[in-house]
């Protein structure tokens, strides 16, 4: 880690663009939100990617754009990260970003704008994204919606790579199980097995490719088995709870309208004919 230890955060960060091009051979982009002019107030993410955010770095730095890249965002204050507590997290943040741009480009090479005019406007779209918060849109889907069996295997094989760097990351920082619903990073990467030491040599869309081990799918399946059925229990209970204030309120209003049509009617007397 004596490569990363450096005193300003815009260091730390050059440092990891430096070990993600020696390692993986990847050129890309880490910008802060603050430099590409995102508003981070209210927002809940602490990390972000999304294809096409390089443009709001040569919109917003121009100075530093050297061409289409791949990117990510690390949400800060001024320069300094927010939502992580010290640089093990920054770069275990990092780390899982990171492999979200492999998640994305080894499933297909994503066709960028290529006019100014359409690439001005396809960044003000990012930015418009990017500046509200992501439970905002993304609704109706599980916890561990983009964090997969996919990218749970790329990100253990990009760990195994980057520990042979010299670079030690913490599962539970890469990878929030829990907040995801799932079993912990360890238990996916004794069930993945040797694969990403033996194809270590490999380009990391090569390494990824097939079908995995089967007990790694093994595993995927029964959490997906158990994240279903607590969530089909949670939508039960969320219903049954519903179906009882229901209840209690049609009970409520009908005693009330019970009461309301009982003032103006005395049941010793008998209802008066309508005048004719």
């Amino acid at each position: 880690m004596n490569k990363l230890s450096t005193e300003s955060w815009a260091q730390r960060r050059d440092g990891w663009i430096e070990i993600i091009q020696a390692v993986f051979g990847l050129e890309i982009y880490i910008p802060f939100a603050s430099e590409i002019g995102l508003h981070v107030d209210g927002l809940d993410w602490s990390g972000v990617y999304l294809p096409g955010l390089d443009l709001l770095v040569e919109q917003s730095c121009p100075e530093q754009f050297t061409g289409r890249r791949r990117a990510f965002a690390i949400r800060d204050c001024a320069g300094t990260p927010e939502l992580v507590v010290n640089q093990v997290s920054f770069d275990s943040l990092v780390s899982h970003e990171l492999c979200h741009i492999f998640q994305d480009t080894c499933k297909a090479q994503i066709d960028h704008p290529p006019a100014p005019k359409v690439r001005r406007h396809y960044a003000v779209d990012v930015r418009r994204m990017l500046n509200h918060r992501v439970a905002d849109f993304m609704t109706d889907v599980p916890d561990y919606y983009w964090h997969g069996d996919d990218f749970i295997r790329i990100l253990l094989h990009a760990s195994r790579r980057l520990a042979a760097a010299g670079v030690e990351l913490d599962d539970s920082e890469m990878f929030a199980n829990s907040r995801y619903g799932l079993s912990p990073l360890a238990w996916f990467r004794f069930a993945l097995g040797s694969e990403p030491a033996d194809r270590a040599e490999l380009p990391m869309r090569l390494a990824v490719a097939g079908d995995p081990p089967e007990a790694f799918t093994q595993l995927w399946r029964d959490d997906l088995r158990r994240h279903t059925n607590e969530a089909r229990q949670a939508r039960d209970e969320i219903r049954a709870a519903t179906r009882d204030e229901e209840q209690a309120l049609h009970i409520s209003d009908a005693g009330s309208s019970f009461d309301f049509a009982s003032s103006f009617y005395d049941s010793s007397e008998e209802p008066s004919s309508p005048t004719m």
